[in-house]
């Protein structure tokens, strides 16, 4: 598979979701569909598996974890920086809904 598979998967998976998730639900849901491992990301990316493993699970990506990404599997970084700012806003929403209650 090369590297650029996980871009199309990527693209794929921010097509069809309608959770507003971070940009991390949708690469780890890519490496998934791509059939790569989050330790073979980590290993191409220069970073812990851990830190694949954290954004995967939610953890907010950094301008740097974009750059890797982008640089090594060719992922947009307005799409992922969106996806960021799309999920920070819905817990926004949520967050100024339950204060209405």
């Amino acid at each position: 598979m090369t590297d650029k598979t996980l871009a199309h998967f990527f693209r794929n998976a921010v097509e069809s979701g309608t959770t507003p998730a971070g940009a991390g639900f949708y690469i780890g849901a890519a490496i998934e569909l791509a059939g790569m491992t989050q330790t073979s990301v980590a290993k191409t990316v220069g970073v812990n598996p851990s830190s694949i493993s954290r954004l995967a699970d939610g953890a907010r990506l950094t301008p740097e974890m974009a750059a890797k990404l982008s640089k090594h599997y060719d992922l947009d970084i307005d799409v992922m920086f969106q996806l960021e700012a799309r999920c920070l806003a819905n817990i926004a929403k949520s967050l100024l809904e339950s204060d209405d209650e």
